[in-house]
């Protein structure tokens, strides 16, 4: 099995890791849902740091926007 690295993130690629960690499936919380809470993860990021957020641009910010949007939709899912 080989294993690579794509370096170039998208929100959607950001949304896809979303649903790999989370297991949650788009009949589950579907893709516009996804995005509201993925833009509330991103001001949330954007809040902490002080700067706005542009996806691919800083790895760390890549990863608390992936790490966010999956508590937040772990929560929509489950209530």
């Amino acid at each position: 099995m080989g294993i690579s690295r794509d370096s170039v993130m998208t929100l959607d690629k950001l949304g896809s890791r979303v649903r790999l960690l989370t297991g949650i499936q788009s009949s589950e919380v579907d893709d516009d849902d996804l995005s509201i809470l993925m833009t509330m993860a991103i001001e949330w990021v954007e809040e902490q740091e002080g700067a706005s957020f542009t996806v691919n641009t800083n790895d760390l910010q890549d990863q608390a926007v992936t790490y966010y949007t999956s508590y937040l939709a772990s929560i929509a899912q489950n209530g």
